[in-house]
């Protein structure tokens, strides 16, 4: 109804390796709630430390709730563990800023191999939303 006003909805779904996180999804998609830009991101940090990703999402990729979006036109999108988060955060950084070594609330600035860990992830998470770039501001 609101896209067919001509208005652009934009959903993201965030879930980690628990069934449960589908339940938002399965929830919105069975009263009917079905924006055409829809994204199911698939937050790598959920998940045990060491368990490549797609064992440890094994039981949502195959989910009837996951299928049924992704056969409908959502987008399945892989959010990279980011090992040093607690840092960035604690310092109230941005991630850019995080890796060009800002200091923050912090009175150091990140190492240069976490800098550099940011960095990577800043990388990645481009290429994986490069599809829908479109729909971010």
């Amino acid at each position: 109804m609101i896209e067919a006003q001509g208005f652009a909805v934009v959903l993201f779904y965030t879930v980690g390796p628990q069934e449960e996180d589908l339940s938002p999804l399965a929830t919105m998609e069975g009263l009917g709630f079905r924006p055409t830009a829809t994204a199911i991101v698939l937050n790598e940090a959920m998940g045990e430390v060491g368990d490549p990703p797609l064992n440890a999402f094994a039981r949502i990729l195959r989910h009837s709730a996951f299928l049924a979006a992704v056969q409908r036109g959502a987008v399945p999108i892989w959010m990279p563990r980011l090992l040093p988060a607690q840092q960035v955060e604690i310092r109230r950084l941005h991630f850019r800023d995080a890796a060009a070594g800002e200091i923050g609330q912090g009175k150091t600035p990140l190492g240069p191999f976490d800098r550099s860990r940011v960095l990577s992830w800043l990388q990645a998470m481009e290429a994986n939303f490069a599809g829908i770039a479109s729909w971010m501001p």
